[in-house]
């Protein structure tokens, strides 16, 4: 946890004059998150969105990658009632997380798993 005491330092040190020490505070990132296996463990997807202007053509094409963080639960306002469905919790390489559809994700790896019987 030597790198959590050092970006503290470098956080407590900065001041609204002066800017953090940028590529010092991203190294303690990255050795933080390594220690903690963050980025080990993320399975990357691709996602799949809809491409087009309407009227014209519109279709659905895989269009970028991102790191799936795991499932969850989103849902709709129907006239009829409430629709709810199962979703993606994605980052995209900008850091950017959205919820994507879960038919719209597709795992760019496939875990061996053997099954007993």
């Amino acid at each position: 946890m030597d790198a959590i005491k050092r970006l503290r330092q470098y956080v407590s040190k900065a001041s609204f004059a002066s800017a953090i020490d940028r590529d010092a505070a991203q190294e303690c990132i990255d050795e933080i998150a390594e220690t903690n296996n963050l980025k080990k463990n993320l399975r990357r997807v691709m996602v799949t969105e809809w491409v087009g202007v309407y009227p014209k053509k519109v279709e659905l094409k895989e269009t970028r990658e991102a790191d799936f963080h795991g499932w969850g639960n989103d849902y709709e306002e129907l006239e009829s009632g409430t629709g709810n469905y199962t979703v993606a919790v994605v980052e995209f390489d900008d850091g950017t997380i959205e919820m994507v559809r879960a038919d719209r994700v597709r795992f760019l790896d496939r875990i061996n798993q053997t099954i007993v019987s």
